[in-house]
């Protein structure tokens, strides 16, 4: 709901053919960039990957998934980008928060019926940035408790570049598991690709014994 199909297609496009966004749109291509994005263009053709843009309400998104069900089958999951921007129902009355509620939990309804992971993008606080330590916590999630009470796993991406410029950690990426409904929380590093906005696995090279 918030990019459009051109722009989320760019987006995949830069990060499978490994030429970054700018290169893209500068439209100065040479033959070896135009040979890989072909041939990840090709590849994308086959990707059983749909999406949506525009401004829905819950009622939308249940029904588009349903339909889409109907046509071409199971789902492997749904991605909600992002909840904030998920029309409210129009009930008289309701706060921010009680909106937000009826949003998480219509969605973990929906995964529920259909089998699918759901996944909700969500905004922190922008308090954050004031604070001495920048590392987010599950109260810094907006409208935080509807969406933690009714998440199975609670995961924030972090950069730590962004959080300190003279970090050793530059070129790292991290997926902080602050809640999980069904095993261990924890924090996983990456290496994190920003022109091409993809994470990679994280390899770690060591001196063999004797050099």
């Amino acid at each position: 709901m918030e990019m459009s199909k051109p722009e989320l297609s760019q987006r995949a496009l830069a990060m499978y053919s490994e030429v970054d966004g700018k290169t893209i749109q500068s439209r100065n291509l040479t033959d070896d960039i135009f040979r890989r994005m072909t041939e990840a263009a090709g590849m994308m053709l086959d990707w059983p990957l749909y999406t949506r843009s525009g401004g829905f309400s819950l009622a939308d998104i249940r029904t588009m998934t349903l339909q889409h069900i109907t046509a071409h089958g199971p789902l492997a999951f749904v991605v909600v980008d992002y909840i904030g921007l998920v029309r409210p129902s129009g009930k008289k009355g309701q706060t921010r928060q009680q909106e937000l509620g009826e949003t998480t939990r219509g969605l973990k309804a929906l995964a529920m019926e259909t089998g699918a992971d759901l996944f909700m993008l969500a905004q922190l606080n922008r308090d954050i940035e004031k604070r001495e330590s920048a590392i987010p916590t599950l109260s810094d999630l907006r409208e935080a408790g509807d969406i933690e009470n009714d998440s199975n796993i609670v995961t924030f991406v972090i950069n730590p570049e962004k959080l300190n410029p003279e970090t050793p950690d530059k070129g790292k990426g991290m997926l902080w598991v602050v809640k999980h409904r069904g095993g261990a929380c924890g924090k996983i590093e990456l290496r994190f690709n920003a022109p091409l906005t993809r994470f990679d696995n994280l390899s770690r090279y060591h001196t063999p014994e004797g050099y």
